[in-house]
């Protein structure tokens, strides 16, 4: 048994930071439930400030001098923030994921939560503030979205595995976190490993998730570290949606539903993990997780 140099990095919700690093402030002129006012967003969350423009009822006159109302604003701290999506023609949701211990064991459960509509001002206003709030959340500060490839079984478990990703896990990473998401669904035994040998540009890969069990989380591995350029596909971290039947290193790792595995993907929090190489008869070689 031998240890490569460098194993894979894994990402893991345990240590994510659920901070917003030097966020850019950004504000835009919005209403909600007819109520007129500023999304406001900054490295401390997200808040909306109700405001009423001095002696009018009517629309925004942004020529006018606001004041504060009296209504309490409301709060995203950016602790519990998911993302943000649009919708047509020009309104913002904002999403936060919040914790809860659940069940006898206290098992570390993800709420996820969408606010009210914020209806902007107008379409370029709102695809602004929902790509800066992707941007500065979701995408660790950089221009483009990250590329996260997904490795989907759609047999494992209780065969949901394509129908838990395309329904719960999917939109969210590309509609609320705005990644970009390529993904591959296994056809047969090993597909998993193929895929990933033979992924192309893997330095531009950001994170690989592996929608299934232990199994699938195997196979991937084994691709990974068979390629040519090993030691530079190990630096690439992976995350784990578990929908199979066996989901033993999710559950170590606290990853019990689609929504904690999208959550953990988007935050990228990675951690070294060591990796044995075995060597059997005949030339054989698997890679282990320790």
């Amino acid at each position: 048994i031998q240890m490569p140099g460098g194993g894979a990095s894994l990402i893991r919700p345990s240590s994510m930071n659920r901070e917003v690093e030097n966020g850019d402030r950004l504000d835009v002129l919005c209403t909600r439930s007819g109520h007129s006012g500023e999304l406001q967003f900054s490295n401390g969350g997200i808040v909306f400030k109700e405001v009423a423009p001095q002696g009018s009822q009517g629309a925004w006159n942004t020529q006018s001098c606001c004041k504060q109302s009296n209504r309490e604003d409301e709060v995203f701290p950016a602790r519990d923030l998911f993302g943000a999506s649009l919708e047509p023609p020009q309104s913002v949701r904002v999403w936060t994921c919040t914790t809860v211990q659940s069940g006898p064991k206290c098992k570390l459960k993800f709420k996820l939560q969408k606010s009210d509509r914020y209806e902007c001002a107008n379409r370029f206003s709102a695809e602004q503030f929902v790509e800066h709030v992707q941007r500065e959340v979701c995408w660790g500060g950089q221009s483009t979205p990250p590329r996260v490839v997904a490795i989907v079984n759609p047999t494992g478990g209780q065969g949901k595995g394509s129908s838990i990703f395309s329904k719960q896990v999917l939109p969210l990473l590309r509609d609320v976190a705005g990644l970009s998401v390529e993904v591959h669904a296994t056809a047969s035994k090993h597909h998993a490993t193929q895929i990933v040998r033979d992924l192309s540009n893997i330095d531009k890969v950001d994170a690989i998730l592996y929608v299934g069990g232990d199994g699938t989380v195997f196979e991937g591995l084994q691709g990974l570290l068979s390629r040519p350029d090993w030691e530079r596909a190990a630096a690439v971290p992976f995350a784990t949606c578990p929908t199979g039947s066996g989901n033993g290193l999710a559950a170590s790792l606290g990853v019990f539903d689609p929504v904690a595995a999208a959550f953990t993907v988007t935050r990228r929090r990675q951690h070294p993990m060591d990796v044995a190489s075995v060597l059997q008869p005949q030339g054989s070689r698997y890679f282990l997780l320790l």
